[in-house]
């Protein structure tokens, strides 16, 4: 009995996973939102590769650009990752205040990487200096 209990739970934990992992899509089978934000985001950019997710918070998208940027974001159009280590972050996408912070006190240097969780917003530098803050504008966490 134990057994066929361990051997319903891999199944059922493996069917889960297989449902979670990403699988290859073309571009335009992305929502309207998704392609909405990196038309407007990066005009420039050209999307080779999209993978689509699900996961519990719903679906989403990862999308690798043909000059080795990548980024993370929702159905909804709502970034959650961006890696920009060859293309400048547009403004629009940096929260204000990361955007004062950063001006005041790393004038010039450029984001290569932000990150949302749930509780905060990580940010990487191309000085490889990573700082979270907390959605209030407040720094939690400094690493250099």
């Amino acid at each position: 009995m134990r057994k066929r209990v361990l051997f319903l739970l891999a199944t059922f934990m493996c069917a889960i996973t297989s449902c979670m992992a990403g699988k290859p899509i073309a571009y335009g089978q992305m929502s309207q939102e998704a392609r909405d934000f990196i038309e407007q985001s990066f005009p420039e950019a050209k999307v080779v590769y999209v993978e689509s997710y699900y996961s519990i918070s719903g679906t989403g998208y990862e999308v690798s650009f043909n000059n080795g940027d990548d980024l993370k974001l929702t159905s909804a159009g709502e970034w959650k990752e961006i890696n920009c280590k060859f293309i400048t972050l547009p403004e629009s996408i940096i929260p204000d205040f990361i955007k004062k912070y950063l001006d005041e006190n790393f004038p010039g240097v450029k984001i290569e990487k932000i990150e949302k969780y749930k509780k905060y917003v990580e940010v990487e530098l191309v000085n490889d200096v990573e700082i979270k803050f907390n959605y209030n504008g407040g720094v939690i966490d400094f690493d250099n």
